[in-house]
């Protein structure tokens, strides 16, 4: 019996684990992942700041809402409004006595707020549609 040695091994056939096709495979789908997922982090990112943009204008017609209704009801003049604010108020039909409903819609970079309150009739009385005059009635 005569004993054979194995012949001698070429580079590429001694590597039998991974191919390399494999690996770029690998590598491919990983930076697409990687991507998506930034994609994805900067969508948030973006509908975050924007939904927090549409709040603060929210709370900030709320307290424009408030401090008119504070300074009618304590019959102060009424500050300057800021830019692209817009003030409503409506006395409610229907009201003897010497208080009224009133409706104060405040509207401020497209988000409004609306809130009811009391005012003296004579107060309610003066209430226009427009407070102050709207320029585009």
């Amino acid at each position: 019996m005569t004993h054979q040695t194995p012949p001698p091994q070429s580079p590429r056939t001694a590597f039998r684990g991974y191919p390399r096709a494999f690996l770029l495979l690998d590598t491919l789908i990983g930076l697409l992942l990687l991507a998506t997922l930034a994609s994805l982090l900067a969508i948030t990112l973006t509908q975050t700041t924007r939904a927090n943009n549409r709040l603060a204008d929210s709370r900030a017609a709320t307290r424009l809402a408030e401090q008119t209704l504070l300074t009618l009801q304590s019959n102060l003049p009424q500050n300057p409004l800021p830019e692209n604010a817009h003030l409503t108020l409506i006395k409610l039909p229907n009201q003897p006595g010497p208080r009224a409903w009133v409706r104060l819609t405040a509207t401020l970079n497209n988000r409004s707020s609306t809130l009811y309150a009391l005012l003296h009739t004579p107060l309610a009385d003066q209430a226009s549609t427009q407070y102050p005059e709207d320029p585009h009635p």
